[in-house]
C-alpha cells in the first residue's frame, strides 16, 4: 500500500511540474503575442500617418510601449533572449538592465 501511495505522490508531483511548465510557456507565448499585436498596431498607426517603417523620429512617429513578460522561474532559456531583444530595442544601458529585469520577476523567481 505504501508503495502505491509513493507512486501516486510521484505522479502528482510530475503532473504539477508539467502544469507549471505549461503555465510558464503560456505566459511566454502571451507576452510574445502582446508584443506582436502592439507592434502591428503601431505599424498600422505609423503607416496611416505616413511614418516610414523603422522611423526613429519620436516627434512624428512614436515607439510602442512594450513590457517584458513576467518570469516565474521556469523557461529562462526563452525569457532571457526576450529581455535582450527588449533592451536592444529600447537601447537600455547595461547598468540599468538588471534593475529593469527584476521588476518582472514573480513567484519563485522573486525570492
Amino acid at each position: 500500500m505504501d508503495k502505491k501511495l509513493d507512486e501516486h505522490d510521484e505522479l502528482l508531483l510530475e503532473l504539477r511540474n508539467g502544469q507549471q511548465n505549461l503555465t510558464a510557456t503560456q505566459h511566454g507565448i502571451l507576452g510574445t503575442l502582446e508584443l506582436l499585436l502592439e507592434h502591428n498596431n503601431v505599424m498600422d498607426r505609423g503607416q496611416a500617418r505616413g511614418c516610414p517603417t523603422g522611423s526613429t523620429q519620436s516627434n512624428t512617429c512614436s515607439y510602442p510601449k512594450w513590457e517584458l513578460p513576467s518570469f516565474e522561474g521556469l523557461n529562462s532559456k526563452v525569457w532571457v533572449p526576450k529581455c535582450e531583444r527588449y533592451f536592444n530595442l529600447y537601447r537600455i544601458d547595461d547598468a540599468k538592465k538588471v534593475d529593469g529585469a527584476t521588476l518582472y520577476l514573480n513567484g519563485d523567481a522573486e525570492i
